[in-house]
């Protein structure tokens, strides 16, 4: 488990967001895919929890993976074009806890045109 940036992360209940923190010191070097060949939805946001299972032990990646595809159910998180943030709180981890992927050729967020990330 990568403890360097642990040390920076909110708590998940922090309402202090004005700390000054940047959005990448939630996450490290370790935490990012990049350039991925995977287009689908589904299958990326499952290999990010198990990236984030390894690199900081966020627990049972099956409940954590229904738990985020119950969250997109409810109200898709594409912000923009190139940007999606599936999320969802997990009991396993207390902090804000954050991986990155980039695709060439974009993912499809329910129904949205592809997210190019």
């Amino acid at each position: 488990m990568n403890t360097e940036h642990a040390q920076k992360r909110l708590p998940m209940n922090s309402s202090d967001f004005s700390t000054g923190l940047n959005f990448s010191s939630f996450f490290s070097p370790d935490d990012i895919i990049c350039n991925t060949d995977i287009t689908d939805r589904d299958e990326l946001i499952h290999k990010m929890l198990e990236l984030l299972a390894l690199n900081h032990g966020i627990g049972n990646v099956k409940k954590a993976f229904k738990a985020v595809l119950s969250r997109e159910d409810v109200d898709s998180t594409v912000l923009a074009s190139c940007l999606a943030l599936p999320h969802a709180r997990i009991d396993a981890i207390s902090t804000l806890t954050v991986a990155v992927a980039t695709s060439k050729e974009g993912i499809q967020f329910n129904g949205s045109p592809k997210v190019n990330v």
